[in-house]
């Protein structure tokens, strides 16, 4: 009985905290091989926060590429700025071979990620929708270079 009233008045406890955004400060070192990203997040909250799923669409020159989706869970440390290797599986739309051939002839191109990610902490699940989008080299969509890795 005694741990019951222990669970529910920590449950209380940290339910009553107000909630904290978690927020992406880098997107760095996107390997193409496995697809992974680093992020870089801050969770300022006591509480560390496991990320279920997330999925979304990838573009590139606002032209869509694929869909990417979380291969596995991720966990969030409370109260730090940390950086993570995220798996993600990309799924290329059909006929988009000849645009990435383009796109490796640029210098810079920009790249948007727009989707959704689900959060849990303990017993209470939340969706969020998020935008990312960046600059990067045109050299990351090198046929060749994918081939090689």
């Amino acid at each position: 009985m005694n741990r019951y009233i222990l669970f529910i008045s920590i449950f209380l406890l940290f339910s009553c905290e107000s909630y904290k955004e978690i927020t992406l400060t880098s997107l760095d070192n996107v390997k193409v091989k496995n697809f992974e990203v680093l992020l870089t997040v801050n969770n300022p909250n006591l509480y560390g926060v496991k990320i279920k799923a997330l999925e979304g669409e990838f573009f590139a020159q606002n032209s869509l590429i694929g869909k990417v989706k979380l291969l596995d869970a991720t966990k969030i440390k409370r109260k730090s700025e940390n950086s993570y290797i995220v798996p993600l599986l990309l799924q290329l739309e059909n006929g988009v071979l000849l645009r990435l051939v383009q796109l490796a002839m640029r210098e810079n191109v920009e790249v948007k990620v727009k989707g959704f990610t689900k959060g849990k902490v303990f017993f209470i699940n939340k969706k969020e929708d998020f935008e990312i989008t960046k600059s990067i080299d045109g050299k990351f969509f090198n046929i060749k270079s994918l081939l090689r890795k």
